[in-house]
């Protein structure tokens, strides 16, 4: 089960035990609604303690559930000054104490306890005010001895919580370092296959003396380039980039391309952009020189596209954190 269905579980176990507790105490003679009245009030600061999110309690959730605990007394004590006084209601207080042992278990064990002084107070100050006298000791120290356990149990819970998520942290922090390394490693058997693929027959033809003509010279540029473009660009390397590179290159473009890392933590669709329009640029360039460049991460711009030739002149064409065109500058 989720911890959602578990604390949904845990409130409405809070909440249906309790409410049969209340009723089935109540004198018969005595009005019903300010029991239902106290037992929401109750409910009212449970709901967050119980769902509320954050490790310790959140403010907000801590403030609801602490004002919700003496709140929920004082109306007792107003509405029917009659209960308390014959025969004090068990279930308001152990109602209380329960709120506060779950506070201690969220990680606010102070306002716990001086929720539940709150609550105490209160009880004190209406029976020495309008009965002249002071509750039983019996009940002053029984209830803060249970929450007295409560918090050393909590205590060592929240100790124990704590190391397995240190544990689980450090587990998968080594998992996705392991990762990291296993993905490098990847990586770098299939730059070695390409590498393999596109130089090795050179290389060999080379090491064996052959002399080389004017396309080969050529094929070798053209290789060079590649794998520049593969080492100076990596985001840009994919084989639709690569393949229109090489007919950019074919084609006597001067070609160079910059990964200063501006594509790092962009999204698929970014990324998606992008490429499309550097390869829009590699296709319709025919001469002359094209620079692209990605710019460092932090800038309001992504890419840089500069194309300068002798019929068209020069353009720039910077591409925005979004993969759009922000600027296209024509000279």
């Amino acid at each position: 089960m989720t911890p959602r269905i578990v604390a949904g579980l845990a409130f409405v176990s809070f909440a249906t035990i309790t409410g049969f507790v209340a009723i089935g105490s109540l004198p018969p003679d005595v009005a019903l609604w300010p029991v239902i009245v106290t037992l929401v009030i109750l409910f009212v600061g449970a709901a967050p303690v119980t769902f509320g999110r954050g490790d310790p309690l959140s403010p907000r959730s801590t403030a609801i559930a602490c004002a919700a605990l003496p709140l929920a007394v004082l109306t007792m004590l107003i509405a029917e000054p009659e209960i308390v006084e014959s025969n004090r209601p068990p279930w308001l207080l152990s109602a209380v104490v329960i709120s506060g042992i779950v506070l201690c278990l969220r990680g606010r064990i102070v306002f716990a306890w001086l929720s539940l002084m709150a609550c105490y107070v209160l009880v004190i100050a209406w029976d020495a005010v309008f009965s002249g006298g002071l509750p039983d000791l019996l009940l002053l120290l029984f209830l803060p001895a249970r929450l007295f356990i409560g918090t050393a149990f909590a205590l060592v819970l929240r100790r124990s919580i704590l190391a397995v998520e240190e544990f689980n942290r450090a587990d998968a922090d080594e998992a996705a370092r392991a990762a990291a390394v296993r993905a490098a490693r990847e990586e770098r058997v299939s730059r070695l296959a390409d590498l393999e693929s596109m130089v090795r027959p050179m290389l060999i033809r080379i090491a064996e003396g052959q002399q080389l003509s004017a396309a080969d010279m050529k094929a070798c540029g053209l290789l060079e380039g590649q794998l520049r473009d593969q080492i100076q660009a990596a985001a840009l390397a994919n084989a639709a980039v690569a393949g229109n590179a090489r007919a950019a290159r074919r084609r006597g473009v001067d070609v160079v391309m910059i990964d200063d890392g501006g594509l790092i933590d962009t999204s698929p669709e970014v990324h998606r952009r992008v490429t499309q329009h550097v390869n829009e640029a590699l296709h319709t360039s025919h001469g002359g020189r094209l620079r692209i460049r990605v710019l460092p991460p932090g800038r309001s711009s992504l890419i840089s596209i500069y194309r300068s030739d002798e019929k068209s002149g020069t353009m720039r064409i910077d591409l925005d954190v979004h993969g759009d065109p922000a600027s296209d500058l024509a000279s």
